[in-house]
């Protein structure tokens, strides 16, 4: 059986700081996944007082399911418009200047998630 291309019977084989250095990178790499994630996730639940109406004001579809829908909606006399939400179910239901129910972070208004795309 090997173990980053070396026989782990053969007692002479060690891993290399190559092979650590992969380690490490990978694990790095899995916590900033994971941490991302869960960053958004937080500051969407902060509060359950933060939804509002916004309209659509653009799509973009991607290559392999990356759909984008670009939204603007007004809070505090302010406009805040989203950088692009990826939400494939609601991508085909919703055209340019629908209106759709939105929940925002209270730290980060551009963090926004659709929650109901049904016209």
């Amino acid at each position: 059986m090997t173990f980053f291309g070396r026989n782990q019977a053969d007692p002479k084989s060690t891993m290399g700081k190559k092979d650590i250095l992969h380690i490490v990178l990978f694990t790095l790499i899995l916590c900033g996944i994971i941490f991302f994630l869960n960053y958004r996730k937080t500051k969407l639940l902060e509060d359950s007082n933060n939804t509002a109406f916004a309209i659509v004001k653009d799509k973009s579809s991607g290559y392999l399911s990356n759909n984008l829908i670009y939204i603007e909606y007004k809070k505090d006399g302010k406009i805040f418009e989203s950088e692009g939400i990826q939400m494939d179910s609601c991508f085909n239901k919703l055209r340019i200047g629908d209106t759709v129910l939105i929940k925002y972070s209270l730290k980060d208004p551009k963090v926004v998630a659709i929650v109901d795309c049904d016209k």
